[in-house]
């Protein structure tokens, strides 16, 4: 269809309309998926036919108009008539605009210096004075637009795939090496996510995302998901959506040749979003269902018991009961997740390789820059309420049962600690006045009294917190599992994870086992026993140093690396840093036995102060 629609466009030949439909139908007729071909034609001439008309109706001599024409020949079949006025507006203006100025494009600086680019339509980044920021070692490019979109791209080279392209039998070589070649992945992300939701309407943003991703007859700015997805499979493109604690994410993939689908997609995203009564009623028995599976998983249930505990019974961090999601409304659910998707709130990561950086910031200015933000004043991106629960230490330890014919047990610790910025929930400053560095462990005292350049460096740095629980998971799970598993013998598994969170003020710590039922008190004493007691060693520091510099440089070439790498760069709360990317190797590597037991020390992981849930399960409760 794609073709049919290039051919006909560069000969623009309206006659050939007819004759390419009626071809294309007949040879489709025999499909199962015909009827899919048939409405993705429709949308091709339909607005090839509309295109004519236009061209018809006007001053074959306006430039302008010809101009536009030639360079919508990837069509704007997704969007609305509305949308493709507002999108032809918008392109018109910019192009008329770069053409009269061309000192629209950058121009570098004295060297080592970001030079600053006199943009008309390009806001400011943050706080500074510039409208593009280019990170020189990382290869990102920052921009922000006049409507509050910020937008974060890089460009892998394709060189380092040319080995793989030519070790195939006969040398490889083809359409298939090209497209490798020159394909992307744009990501929207919503910062805020979960952390988004308020104490008036519990679980509204998770039931608006299920509702995304089990309907496809929801509408984004008109369009029913059903038609996008089809389309884009047609164009060999993939979508997803995900929803986290953090933010919501969109992701779009596929080739760059096809990548204006993907800003006409979030140009629609952003224009709003319509639920239906059937989307809702579905994610509701959705939920039902976790919720349903949740009570006799004992792992989910041990977990969710304990998050309750942590979070002091708030119903938007353990898993909702019915009776907190069945009130929700359709209004009230589309209301929240349209906020959610506010322009200002859009931040969009691009990585793709050899991107073409001249189109992909026009199809920015065109279809991004042209969302009107629909609400005057946003809510913080994560609710302030979040930032004010403390753990109930009144229900230190919880046991649930489950009654079935197989006896099992999971004991589940855990505790509060520091966020990704070394916030700790309840403290208001966790860095040192003068150095900068981080005081919320056990060595605090050293770490502000120090003057050893190495050590000041290092704890102030943004990553000092993050890369050393990075490397205290790779050990705590290890020595751990050793002392549970191969040498007492009181667990079939463990794992202990760490929560890093951005934005909310405190992470958390979880430790989860998994065991016969009775041998589960035995377990549980050994775990809070191996939690408090934990020791590290120079060895498998260094060991676990490799690991992740191993990790870190195996995916440099990885297109979905990128976009976590770049997500969060313009949070207009907690950015991050830039030292973050370019800086990460060089800390790891810096990383000490001391420096582990500081960060150990924020986790309250005395046995007085530790949080444990069982769940159980066999025909009888045990005594």
């Amino acid at each position: 269809i794609y073709w049919h629609y290039y051919d006909l466009k560069m000969r623009k030949d309206p006659s050939l309309v007819t004759l390419a439909r009626k071809r294309t139908s007949s040879s489709s007729s025999s499909s199962s998926s015909s009827n899919t071909v048939t409405t993705l034609l429709d949308l091709v001439m339909n607005e090839l036919d509309f295109m004519h008309k236009e061209d018809d109706g006007k001053n074959n001599n306006n430039n302008n108009t010809a101009h536009i024409d030639e360079k919508f020949s990837a069509l704007l079949v997704l969007l609305t008539e509305e949308q493709r006025d507002r999108v032809r507006t918008a392109a018109k203006s910019f192009w008329e605009l770069r053409d009269e100025n061309d000192s629209r494009h950058l121009h570098q600086g004295e060297e080592g210096k970001d030079g600053e680019e006199i943009a008309l339509g390009w806001d400011k980044i943050g706080k500074t004075n510039q409208s593009v920021i280019r990170d020189v070692p990382s290869g990102i490019v920052m921009r922000r637009l006049k409507n509050g979109i910020k937008l974060n791209y890089k460009s892998l080279s394709s060189s380092d795939m040319d080995e793989v392209h030519r070790g195939g039998e006969g040398g490889g070589g083809g359409a298939d090496d090209f497209e490798s070649c020159s394909s992307f992945i744009l990501e929207a992300s919503a910062p805020g996510g979960l952390y988004h939701e308020t104490l008036e309407n519990p679980c509204a943003i998770r039931l608006g995302s299920t509702a995304i991703q089990t309907d496809n007859n929801i509408k984004f700015g008109g369009k029913s998901l059903k038609t996008i997805e089809d389309f884009f499979l047609a164009m060999g493109m993939n979508l997803s959506t995900t929803m986290e604690a953090e933010d919501f994410r969109i992701s779009v993939s596929g080739q760059f040749n096809k990548i204006q689908y993907a800003f006409q997609f979030l140009h629609m995203v952003m224009d709003g979003v319509e639920l239906t009564e059937e989307s809702i009623l579905q994610a509701k028995e959705a939920w039902g269902a976790q919720y349903d599976y949740g009570r006799s998983e004992l792992s989910v249930l041990a977990m969710d018991s304990l998050c309750d505990v942590i979070s002091n019974g708030d119903p938007r961090v353990a898993l909702p009961s019915p009776e907190i999601v069945q009130p929700l409304t359709r209004n009230v659910v589309e209301a929240e997740m349209e906020e959610l998707l506010a322009p200002s709130n859009m931040e969009v990561q691009i990585v793709g390789r050899n991107l073409d950086e001249k189109a992909l910031e026009e199809y920015a200015q065109i279809y991004l820059g042209s969302v009107k933000e629909r609400y005057q004043k946003r809510r913080h991106y994560v609710d302030p309420s979040f930032n004010k629960i403390l753990p109930d230490t009144t229900r230190r330890s919880q046991v649930n049962f489950v009654q079935d014919v197989r006896e099992r047990a999971a004991v589940v610790l855990g505790q509060i600690g520091p966020n990704m910025n070394g916030d700790l929930v309840g403290e208001v400053d966790t860095k040192h006045d003068v150095t900068g560095v981080w005081t919320g462990g056990s060595d605090s005292k050293f770490s502000s009294e120090t003057k050893e350049k190495r050590v000041l460096w290092r704890r102030s740095h943004p990553l000092y917190v993050p890369t050393t629980i990075q490397i205290l998971e790779l050990l705590a799970n290890a020595e751990i599992y050793y002392k549970l598993r191969d040498q007492s013998g009181v667990a079939y598994s463990s794992e202990f994870e760490y929560t890093l969170n951005r934005r909310h003020s405190g992470g958390m710590w979880t430790l989860e086992v998994s065991t016969q039922t009775p041998l589960y008190r035995k377990a549980l004493d050994m775990s809070i026993k191996a939690i408090s007691t934990i020791r590290f060693n120079d060895v498998d520091l260094l060991s676990a140093k490799a690991y992740l510099l191993d990790n870190y440089s195996a995916q440099q070439d990885d297109l979905a690396f990128w976009v976590e790498m770049m997500r969060g760069l313009q949070d207009d709360t907690v950015a991050r840093d830039i030292r973050c990317i370019n800086e990460y190797e060089k800390l790891v590597k810096s990383i000490t036995l001391s420096d582990l037991y500081d960060v150990w020390g924020s986790f309250n992981t005395s046995p007085s102060q530790i949080l444990a849930s069982v769940a159980l399960s066999g025909e009888t409760p045990p005594e």
